[in-house]
């Protein structure tokens, strides 16, 4: 399972699964399990301020017996969530890093993005896909 979801202010805006080809983005925002995974984040998230309010305290992830759920909440409300297949948590790190930074570079930096569309660039899309082939080679 190799699987990335991105949310701009509890919108997907970016949804790639190693198995899914194109996808269609209006079947899929109303999946349940797509609401479950942002819901799971948000609930997570209220849980650790509650019970540790220092802002500086995040959850990365969480595993099971079979796959992982890591969260990446970035300062201006983006939000990544990578569910993988059993990874070392140093592999998912420098991932995570590489996702944010190419959307850094392909999608913020492009002039022709409008914040909060449905990110729809070939160049981003080539790149994250790397990163996911090349994170699902290590494991």
């Amino acid at each position: 399972m190799f699987e990335l979801q991105i949310y701009q202010q509890a919108e997907l805006i970016y949804y790639t699964d190693l198995h899914i080809e194109d996808p269609n983005y209006e079947i899929i925002r109303n999946q349940h399990r797509i609401q479950l995974c942002y819901g799971v984040s948000e609930s997570t998230l209220a849980f650790i301020k509650k019970i540790h309010p220092d802002k500086k305290t995040q959850m990365k992830s969480f595993r099971t017996k079979e796959y992982q759920y890591n969260l990446l909440d970035t300062i201006n409300g983006v939000r990544f969530i990578l569910l993988t297949s059993l990874l070392p948590e140093k592999q998912v790190d420098v991932a995570m890093k590489n996702l944010y930074d190419a959307y850094i570079n392909y999608v913020k930096r492009n002039y022709m993005y409008k914040h909060g569309d449905i990110i729809r660039i070939s160049k981003f899309n080539a790149e994250v896909h790397k990163i996911l082939e090349d994170l699902k080679q290590a494991s």
